[in-house]
């Protein structure tokens, strides 16, 4: 901490004797300026002390300016280096840019890249089937599922590239009988279908058909009422297609049944598994398309499931008097089988329905 700056003492001299003063007059002020002169001794002493403090204290601040002064240049002088160093590397960066700009420029197909011209903005995706990379605008994606037959105009899908068609076809009913043992079968489930499509190769306007469920079926005999199957899905006229499942013929089960994506198999005469044409008992597991309806059977009445697709519906077998089956879940389940016994001897039977098809778009 340096020394405070103090005050100096002002001295005051009295008035001196003049050459126009008499000899008295003389005498008188020349005793009283001596007399003056020697009280003020310890005042100037002070004032000189106070001065000198003063002096001291201002060389303090000075040195301390200095310092102060010192340290700053020392800092401006590594900020500008720092600043140097900053702009160095910024250099170097960019060059690097401009080098793997320039490489990937040069190289372009021949690494297997497609071309940048024209793709400002644009993200390097991998292709939907995985099997290379291309240019897309990533923030127009989007996904709408539709449950009921329109046009579908290509604008919805803006400045995408690519968009995913799903479709599920129409789950078929289960099949119906009154005053019979036989057990009946369940309706298949509908298929499932996919693809991926270039945009630009689309139509402006592109139809879209939903397969519908297969009506409920009523018997009111011992003969057995077929089931009615599901309508096909169609994404455009040629462009996509989903079958509709098999409505439940008679005691024998739908055929369909050779990969996971179609609907599983109606419930047959016997026990079922995954696309399996079960006989009788419960519908066909799914993964992807809508799982079949169970038979109708006083001891087997389970419905299928299905992953990506719809449930199939229970079948039912008993003896109640216009008994209904259970029908499948949307999208593309089977509706159940029904079998009712010899008791009682009126009323109705009735198949469960099978369920709507749908079509689900995700574009980007």
């Amino acid at each position: 901490m340096t020394a405070p700056i103090q005050p100096t003492p002002i001295a005051l001299l009295p008035v001196g004797p003049r050459p126009t003063d008499t000899v008295e007059q003389f005498d008188a002020k020349s005793f009283a300026t001596i007399e003056a002169q020697e009280a003020m001794v310890p005042q100037i002493n002070a004032a000189t002390a106070a001065t000198y403090q003063n002096a001291v204290a201002a060389n303090e601040r000075a040195l301390i300016a200095g310092d102060a002064a010192t340290a700053a240049a020392g800092s401006a002088g590594t900020a500008n280096t720092q600043a140097n160093r900053s702009r160095d590397e910024a250099d170097r960066s960019e060059a690097a840019k401009q080098a793997a700009m320039a490489v990937a420029a040069a190289i372009g197909e021949d690494a297997g890249l497609p071309s940048m011209a024209g793709k400002a903005g644009q993200a390097l995706v991998v292709l939907p089937d995985e099997t290379g990379v291309g240019w897309s605008v990533v923030n127009s994606r989007g996904t709408q599922d539709y449950t009921a037959s329109q046009n579908i105009s290509k604008s919805i899908f803006g400045t995408a590239t690519y968009v995913l068609v799903e479709l599920w076809g129409g789950g078929g009913s289960g099949g119906a009988q009154r005053g019979a043992s036989s057990a009946v079968c369940g309706g298949e489930g509908g298929s499932y279908a996919t693809s991926v499509f270039d945009i630009s190769s689309l139509p402006a306007t592109i139809p879209l058909v939903i397969g519908a469920g297969g009506a409920a079926v009523v018997s009111s005999s011992t003969s057995t009422t077929p089931g009615i199957s599901g309508g096909d899905t169609l994404f455009g006229d040629v462009l996509l297609k989903a079958l509709g499942g098999l409505g439940a013929a008679s005691i024998s089960a739908p055929l369909r049944t050779d990969r996971s994506a179609n609907g599983g198999a109606g419930g047959g005469p016997s026990s079922g598994g995954l696309n399996a044409r079960p006989t009788p008992g419960s519908g066909g597991d799914s993964i992807y398309g809508g799982a079949g309806g169970g038979a109708g059977s006083s001891t087997y009445v389970a419905a299928g499931v299905s992953i990506r697709g719809g449930n199939g519906g229970a079948g039912y077998g008993g003896n109640l008097t216009n008994s209904v089956a259970t029908s499948g879940t949307a999208p593309g389940g089977g509706g159940g089988g029904i079998s009712i016994g010899n008791s009682p001897s009126s009323g109705t039977a009735t198949s469960g329905a099978g369920a709507r098809g749908q079509a689900r778009l995700t574009w980007w």
